[in-house]
């Protein structure tokens, strides 16, 4: 059990973790894994884990479940240093990891987008940490949870948490992940038509991804969900819209970067495709072909 005046140091560093200031925050952070990096280096194990669960892991939990941004964001900065810690003093950091998971996957969905995408990163540096405990009965979980959360008709509002949390998934764990891709590609074209540009291009990194995954472990064979991705990608530049057209686009250059020389057979019709948009009366659109013009000289040097 940690003494009062090591108490008291703990109260401190949670209070400065509440700070306003991102600085006074990250400060914070770094003042606890030192702190814990000596403290716990001292204890028996039985006073260390009555320290992390007496006063640590409940004022995390009440950091990353409160509605301030600050806290919230207090919270997160903590656990993302405390995943840091190396040697003998990271073994209770690595007995609180699925704790640790809990407490930041409440942060997805929420309404501040950049505390979500820093809560997607430190999701994936956790499922790196915990490697195969976090393997297939894992995935079995959370991959269906975050594909309800791309449901068509669901509110827009969890639909970038949901390409968050798959995407950190499919970087940081793909051996275990490669068997839910399938679900993906069933539902990555509803956040690739999102509205809203964030969405859509979370979506992107989040294909390429999988693709990434495909490719890497389907080499003998040419895997349907390259197909269906193009032939979306294609009836979607037939479409109206011009979030669906800059969709479509999106798909165009993850095929390009990550699916090898799929493409080679259809490249010249595709690089015509993607150009009769150059004009188009929507300015991202337009922006969008402009960014692909490297991606397919990169591609067919001779061709384009």
């Amino acid at each position: 059990m940690a003494s009062p005046a090591q108490a008291a140091q703990i109260v401190y560093i949670f209070f400065t973790l509440k700070n306003k200031d991102a600085c006074q925050r990250q400060e914070a952070a770094h003042v606890l894994r030192r702190y814990l990096s000596t403290a716990v280096a001292e204890m028996s194990s039985d006073a260390a884990t009555k320290l992390w669960d007496v006063y640590i892991n409940r004022r995390l939990f009440e950091l990353t479940h409160c509605q301030n941004y600050a806290e919230a964001f207090g919270g997160l900065v903590a656990i993302g240093e405390l995943l840091q810690v190396e040697g003998e003093e990271n073994i209770d950091s690595k007995r609180n990891l699925f704790r640790f998971w809990n407490y930041v996957k409440h942060l997805l969905p929420n309404h501040d987008v950049n505390l979500m995408l820093a809560a997607s990163k430190t999701l994936g540096q956790i499922a790196v940490l915990g490697g195969a405990a976090f393997g297939e009965r894992f995935m079995d979980k959370e991959v269906p949870a975050a594909i309800e959360m791309l449901q068509p008709d669901k509110p827009e509002s969890p639909r970038y948490a949901g390409v968050l949390f798959l995407k950190e998934l499919a970087r940081n764990s793909p051996t275990y992940f490669h068997s839910h891709i399938a679900v993906v590609f069933d539902y990555i074209l509803v956040p690739l038509r999102d509205q809203r540009l964030f969405v859509r291009e979370g979506a992107a990194v989040l294909l390429a991804a999988c693709l990434e995954i495909v490719t890497q472990r389907e080499r003998q064979t040419r895997s349907p969900y390259l197909f269906k991705i193009l032939q979306d990608a294609q009836m979607g530049l037939y479409q109206s819209q011009p979030e669906i057209i800059h969709g479509s686009l999106l798909s165009y250059r993850v095929l390009l970067l990550h699916a090898g020389m799929f493409m080679c057979e259809t490249f010249l019709d595709t690089a015509e495709q993607i150009l009769r948009f150059k004009s188009h009366r929507d300015l991202l659109v337009r922006k969008m072909v402009i960014t692909m013009f490297p991606s397919l000289a990169a591609y067919d040097t001779q061709t384009f």
